[in-house]
């Protein structure tokens, strides 16, 4: 199994940097993540597909349809910009990291090498 590289290493800190509330169920599992497959999908992104062994201590995420927002990723490379997103299992173990992209344009077989993570922003407009 591969290792995760320094642009997937910088996503990872970042959860741990901001979900202070949980990230120490986060790191037990990063520590020991090990990454089956990394799938690049056509220009849309990436999947990071993350092996966690038996016995870790879950989150408080159990549900396989609650994804984790991330950072949000610019880089001269993503005229859009992209997004992460961390998926679980069931059982609230970590099961993969996706990165997609909002204008198709990321590259097919590597991530940005230029990029900054940021919070994103949601804007809200009151309609009342």
């Amino acid at each position: 199994m591969e290792e995760l590289q320094d642009f997937e290493k910088d996503i990872v800190k970042w959860y741990l940097d901001n979900y202070p509330d949980i990230s120490a169920n986060l790191k037990s599992q990063f520590l020991v993540a090990k990454l089956k497959q990394r799938e690049f999908t056509s220009g849309a992104g990436v999947f990071l597909w993350l092996q966690i062994p038996d016995g870790v201590q879950p989150t408080d995420y159990p549900s396989e349809s609650v994804q984790l927002d991330g950072p949000l990723i610019n880089s001269s490379e993503l005229e859009h910009g992209a997004s992460v997103g961390l998926g679980f299992k069931g059982d609230g173990v970590i099961d993969y990291i996706e990165v997609w992209c909002h204008g198709g344009d990321y590259p097919h077989d590597r991530h940005p090498l230029d990029y900054d993570l940021s919070q994103q922003q949601i804007n809200c407009i009151d309609l009342r």
